[in-house]
């Protein structure tokens, strides 16, 4: 088909609820009656290939083309491939320009655009409404004119900045960037890059990224002469920093390479950005007004290191480096909490997934912060919080005593020693407790059982305790074969079976067939039956409620773990609900919900009732056989 029929077979398909007039046709494409009929011709010719899409043409009355949604949408990819867009970057595009424009934004428009039809972009611009509403922003649609976003500039940008969220909660990819000219992004680039230098400054996680994104953001609006409004106290509280010196130098700067001028408002709320992007650096610590007030950071990380501790019962108080690197990280998640500004965590839902305890312990501690010093820390930053915990658990435990090694050699007692003291030498995390023959070894192992594993350079057999074979002049490929065998040593932790799930599953409750739809009914349904029964508060059912409405509490592979505050738990106790169907929980499809009760005195339990339903959501095969169980009993069996 050439270009005036393919234009045509557009017009029938984005109106595909309307009839057309021969003679309407004809004044769309400026053409003959001969020529429209000619081309209709063709189109039908060309629909042919497809099954569900006739076009129907009844004298006296007019032409119409009824064809399904995915039929209609094949045949713009067939025709338009070039230029059609996908559904994510179609979706992306259309909040940009929502975003930016004051001009209303119609379906029919778009969908003649985006080579669609009205009601994908409908369905597109429900998403977008919905998403938008995170940011405080609102769509409303007026009929004949079209939709317009409603809602303050600074939440408009910041929406702006997070687009790419709208499509996957982990993208590789940062759609903002596409809207920008690539010289706009490299200049931007260079000038943060030259302002980093020139003040020394250590940005936070995504810091650089951010700055780059919410600068180009500022050109944009700077251009379009819609700015971003402060108040006289911010502009008083800010104008004598160091981050207002630094904002100074960088967009003079840009001025100079964009042929721009900033006014004073861009200064001040682009100053905020600097202040929330950096970690530590010397230059700032003479700022005192974008500083937290009366040492708020280091106040609610000793508060948080010490509600943690008490959860856990694990010495974080005397780990120097996690209370250093909490506050340098609270400081800047003050600052953005304080100047509202909203961060993605890409890494969310695998820190949930990966450290299901300890991301609890660190949301009840976070929750203790809000209340006590009236701030607001969301889940995304809590898990980046998380890693700071977890990062010292990793430290604690190089700091344990090292593996117990036993060097069997039978090359004599001068490579023996040689073969030790090289091992010494290269592996700090092993301790080298004796090197003996190998006809010694029954006689040794008899009198000692402090041995970890064997390092022999024979292969040792009838031995339960795990060996290594090497050659005694520890080579290159006998340093990686033994790199290899102690780290899976390492992961070794990995639990097997259930001893604690067992347990509790025996004393608990158990529910099949839960016919509820929404995550807080379940909840609420399990908390209530423990205040039934008397081994809860009644606070209970409200705390864990709350702390579901924090963060969700799904972990994936099917399963939930909603869970309250210790001190609302007189007697430790697990109910377990098996769901009529999957529920939609968080950013995962639930079956299978523990709710855990652990009192404060049992509370040492909790991590390692947590370590087996975290190993059990990685087996599907169990968690199946546990969904499709008709009674408790079957279920204890599965864990015996």
């Amino acid at each position: 088909m050439n270009e005036r029929q393919r234009n045509l077979l557009r017009v029938l398909l984005v109106n595909s609820d309307k009839v057309f007039q021969i003679e309407v046709l004809r004044a769309i494409l400026k053409c003959s009656e001969k020529t429209v009929r000619n081309d209709l011709n063709k189109i039908e010719e060309f629909l042919k290939s497809y099954k569900e899409a006739e076009l129907i043409r009844k004298p006296g009355i007019g032409i119409i083309l009824q064809a399904s949604e995915s039929t209609q949408a094949e045949i713009f990819q067939d025709l338009y491939q070039v230029n059609v867009k996908t559904k994510e970057e179609r979706v992306i595009e259309i909040a940009y320009h929502l975003l930016i424009s004051s001009k209303p934004f119609t379906l029919k428009e778009s969908a003649e655009k985006y080579f669609t039809n009205p009601a994908d972009i409908k369905r597109d611009l429900e998403k977008i409404e919905e998403w938008l509403s995170r940011f405080n922003l609102k769509v409303t649609t007026k009929q004949r004119l079209g939709s317009i976003v409603e809602g303050d500039e600074f939440y408009k940008r910041n929406a702006i900045a997070h687009l790419s969220e709208l499509v996957s909660s982990y993208s590789q990819r940062n759609y903002v960037l596409d809207f920008f000219l690539e010289s706009e992004i490299n200049a931007v680039r260079k000038v943060i890059q030259d302002t980093q230098l020139q003040y020394r400054l250590d940005l936070t996680d995504g810091g650089f990224e951010s700055l780059v994104i919410h600068a180009l953001i500022m050109i944009k609006r700077t251009r379009q002469n819609t700015p971003v409004i402060v108040s006289k106290d911010d502009v008083e509280r800010t104008l004598n920093t160091k981050e207002y010196e630094v904002t100074t130098y960088l967009l003079n700067k840009l001025e100079e390479i964009l042929k721009l001028s900033f006014p004073e408002n861009e200064r001040i709320y682009y100053s905020w950005h600097i202040a929330s992007s950096i970690q530590n650096t010397e230059v700032m610590e003479s700022s005192i007004s974008m500083r937290p007030s009366n040492g708020l950071a280091e106040q609610a990380v000793n508060e948080m290191i010490k509600q943690v501790h008490y959860l856990t019962s694990m010495p974080f108080e005397n780990d120097l480096r996690l209370k250093d690197g909490l506050i340098i990280h609270m400081d800047a998640v003050i600052k953005r909490i304080s100047y509202g500004f909203h961060i993605t965590n890409p890494m969310l839902d695998d820190i949930k997934k990966l450290y299901p305890y300890l991301f609890s312990m660190v949301v009840f501690a976070v929750n203790d912060l809000n209340k006590q010093y009236n701030v607001l820390i969301p889940e995304e930053e809590a898990a980046y919080l998380v890693l700071h915990f977890q990062a010292s658990i990793e430290r604690m435990e190089q700091e344990r005593a090292p593996k117990q090694a036993l060097v069997v050699c039978h090359m004599g007692i001068g490579m023996s020693r040689l073969l030790q003291a090289k091992l010494e030498q290269q592996y700090s995390g092993i301790e080298i407790i004796d090197c003996i023959a190998k006809n010694e070894l029954g006689s040794y192992l008899n009198h000692h059982d402090s041995v970890d594993f064997i390092i022999s350079t024979v292969p040792l057999t009838n031995q339960v305790i795990p060996q290594v074979v090497i050659s005694p002049l520890l080579d290159s490929s006998d340093k990686k074969k033994l790199n290899h065998f102690i780290q899976n040593k390492k992961q070794d932790t990995k639990i097997t079976n259930y001893p604690t799930l067992h347990h509790f599953m025996n004393e608990g409750l158990f529910q099949k067939n839960i016919d509820l739809e929404h995550p807080f009914e379940i909840v609420e349904r399990l908390a209530n039956q423990l205040v039934r029964l008397a081994v809860v508060d009644e606070s209970f059912t409200h705390n864990v409620l709350l702390r579901e409405r924090t963060s969700s509490t799904s972990i994936g592979g099917k399963i939930a773990i909603p869970h309250a505050q210790p001190e609302t738990v007189k007697k430790s106790t697990l109910s377990v609900a098996i769901l009529k169907k999957p529920t939609e929980w968080g950013s995962e499809m639930v079956s299978i919900v523990f709710l855990l009760a652990i009192s404060v005195e049992d509370r040492q339990l909790t991590q390692d009732l947590l370590k087996e339903i975290s190993n059990l959501s990685q087996e599907p095969t169990l968690v199946e056989k546990m969904i499709n169980a008709d009674s408790k009993e079957e279920v204890i069996d599965l864990f015996s």
